[in-house]
């Protein structure tokens, strides 16, 4: 049983393609094609939904139909038609019983017969069609004059719209097509009179009783409410302060959307950038924000259930969605999305990405989940047509993290993003909260592989043994390889992290010379390379982009330095992370400058204690190392003890500053390391070293 074209989900139609072969299946297997047509029925031709698809079929027909009230005129009635074979199977000729309560309901059939009479009239569908594509064409282009994505279907008197760029052709398709969009749609054609079905997955019908004078009137109407739509929605967004979310509410207020959020305890830089964006910050969840009454509130994945404004929202049954699903249906649609995923060197990457493509002119939007010194912000639109609408087509590079989306979506971020250019990084296991291993983990990151179009790229790390796995499980689009330690296909480096040649296929292509240390960043900048390549920057062109690039905020940032000592701040928080970091820091200071390292285990995965092995070796090449123990639920001292007296522990972050300023000598090299705000340890390590 089949609905040909599907009136419960919008207006999708089944393809040509699908329903011959559906047909040739029943026909071979002796099942009944059974065409549902209660909904298009003698809405979409006089012959119903079946002759659309005879006419591209030859002899087609399904074996039985059955149609709806839409053969009544409105009224209650239904029928169903097949052949003379099947029908002589009813009683009272067969065995097989029909009956209704309105079975041939006098009053119904009349209108049943008139209605039919009616629609035989000459030129009555051409009209019909006619105006149904007269208000499409209409809605069309409004949309496109204010910059809001739009696609429309229609056959007869029927139709449906999507607030995206592409037809769906499945009912997964339909739920990712602007469901917030719609509903905002929805009450201002309200408010102007207009009242289309009040949700996204219902068809909509034009009639013979509907004028041109309306079809027109309909259209100046959703012409004011696209240009209301784009610009003027209040957003609430709960968990504001995140790096991600934060990024989300630039990107909003940029396209003019007021503006709203809260949090549960605020750090810079994020909100120094958000008040700076005069983005007004709520302390706390309490429920008085549902008084504020925005027209979406946007949920974080730090908000769960039990948040006591998140069940207020459920409880009053307010509209919300997900920071990714928000950023795809309004920002990503008809973008060139360059996705940066991997376990570390997201946030460095997608700014060295950003940057090339801003050297090269093309001026991308990007979402980064830190601040890039080359802008000063983590987020912008980019280049922008109509409206402030992102123009279609132009980039936008994004960090694509593979923590889940929010409470009520458990898939990883970036498979809302829907990249066409995709650099795998590196991978290894992390999120021990979500994740129970590492193939977890790459299960997740095969789903991102699989949203690649065969026309995209995969930039993917050569070393990593993880990622070769997760494209064993398949692959579909162009693969470009990097970070091989012999000559084979793809980018490699020759010479030090700080002054290298890169090689593609063997052939030299460029030289970055810049002040970034480290081997994780030249394997980042080779990625970066080979992404960019992908939208037209050529690989020397990308590595003078490089020689200019200026880091990233909490990258190895000075913070200070104080009778002779150094101050560093570092976002890293994963062993490796922070093993990377001390060492780009030793190749930075030499072998005889002490290097103090000061570190909490602060994410999810170090809460848990599940990498606490791994802490000496990530510090080897650190003097000294300083661990925050507060709020661990397992002994840091105890993780720590091969390390001997090098190692030092407090659980509150006033007594580990007395520590490290005992402990500092002048030369030394004070690295801070977090993925939080660390208390504002780095200011008050100044300050005490200053008074020391």
């Amino acid at each position: 049983m089949i609905e040909p074209i599907a009136g419960n989900m919008n207006f999708v139609r089944a393809s040509v393609p699908f329903m011959k072969r559906i047909r040739e299946l029943c026909s071979q297997h002796g099942a009944l094609l059974v065409f549902d047509e209660v909904m298009s029925g003698f809405r979409v031709a006089l012959g119903s939904a079946q002759s659309i698809y005879a006419r591209d079929i030859p002899g087609f027909k399904p074996d039985l139909s059955v149609f709806g009230k839409v053969i009544g005129g409105g009224m209650p009635l239904a029928a169903f038609a097949a052949s003379r074979e099947i029908m002589s199977k009813l009683a009272p000729l067969g065995p097989v019983y029909q009956a209704g309560t309105l079975s041939g309901n006098p009053v119904a059939t009349a209108c049943g017969l008139t209605t039919l009479q009616l629609i035989q009239r000459p030129g009555f569908f051409e009209a019909l069609s006619a105006r149904t594509h007269s208000l499409m064409d209409g809605l069309t282009q409004a949309a496109a004059q204010a910059g809001v994505p739009l696609v429309t279907d229609c056959q007869g008197g029927m139709f449906g719209f999507f607030f995206a760029d592409t037809l769906p052709q499945n009912y997964q398709q339909v739920m990712a097509k602007g469901s917030e969009r719609f509903n905002r749609f929805y009450h201002l054609m309200l408010d102007r009179g207009v009242y289309f079905a009040p949700a996204m997955y219902e068809a909509g019908f034009v009639s013979a009783a509907h004028t041109e004078q309306d079809i027109a009137d309909t259209v100046a109407a959703a012409a004011e409410a696209f240009r209301q739509l784009w610009t003027d929605m209040h957003i609430h967004i709960l968990g504001i302060c995140g790096t991600f979310m934060g990024g989300v509410a630039a990107l909003a207020r940029e396209a003019g959307h007021r503006v709203t959020g809260c949090d549960a305890g605020v750090y810079p830089p994020m909100s120094d950038q958000l008040r700076a964006l005069d983005i007004d910050l709520i302390e706390g969840y309490g429920v008085e924000q549902i008084d504020l009454k925005p027209d979406l509130f946007v949920i974080g994945n730090v908000v769960s259930r039990g948040n006591p404004l998140m069940e207020a929202i459920l409880d009053a049954g307010l509209p919300y969605t997900s920071g990714p699903q928000w950023l795809s249906e309004n920002v990503l649609q008809g973008r060139h999305v360059l996705a940066v995923a991997g376990t570390h060197g997201k946030t460095t990457t997608t700014s060295m990405l950003t940057w090339i493509l801003e050297f090269a002119g093309q001026q991308p939007g990007f979402l980064v989940g830190g601040v890039p010194e080359n802008f000063g912000v983590s987020a912008r639109l980019g280049h922008t047509d109509a409206a402030t609408r992102p123009a279609t087509g132009h980039p936008f590079v994004i960090e694509a993290d593979e923590y889940d989306t929010a409470f009520f979506d458990k898939r990883s971020k970036f498979v809302h993003y829907r990249p066409r250019t995709a650099i795998l990084n590196n991978l290894e296991f992390d999120h021990a909260d979500i994740f129970a291993d590492l193939a977890a983990i790459e299960t997740q990151f095969h789903h991102l592989v699989r949203t690649v179009p065969a026309s995209g790229r995969l930039v993917v790390n050569a070393r990593e043994e993880a990622l070769s796995r997760v494209l064993e499980r398949g692959c579909w689009s162009d693969v470009a390889r990097f970070g091989e330690r012999r000559d084979a296909p793809g980018f490699r480096a020759r010479g030090e992290p700080h002054a290298f040649d890169v090689l593609k296929t063997g052939v030299l292509v460029g030289r970055v010379e810049w002040a970034l240390l480290g081997e994780h960043n030249q394997l980042n900048a080779l990625a970066a390379i080979a992404a960019a390549e992908h939208v037209g920057v050529t690989p020397q062109q990308a590595c003078e982009a490089l020689g200019q690039f200026a880091n990233v905020k909490r990258r190895l940032e000075l913070k200070g330095e104080v009778r002779g000592i150094t101050v560093y701040d570092d976002f890293a928080h994963h062993p490796t992370a922070i093993r990377t970091t001390v060492d780009g820091l030793r190749r930075k200071v030499g072998p005889d400058s002490r290097i103090l390292a000061v570190f909490e285990p602060r994410s999810n995965t170090m809460k848990l204690g599940t990498m606490k092995a791994q802490l000496p070796w990530s510090l080897e090449e650190a003097d000294l190392a300083f661990c925050h123990s507060g709020g661990l639920d397992w002994d840091a001292q105890e993780a720590l003890l091969e390390m001997g007296e090098r190692a030092v522990v407090a659980d509150n972050i006033d007594t580990l500053v007395k520590k490290v300023v005992k402990a500092a000598q002048p030369g030394d090299q004070i690295l801070c390391m977090s993925n939080g705000g660390f208390g504002g340890i780095h200011d008050k390590l100044l300050q005490a070293l200053a008074q020391a």
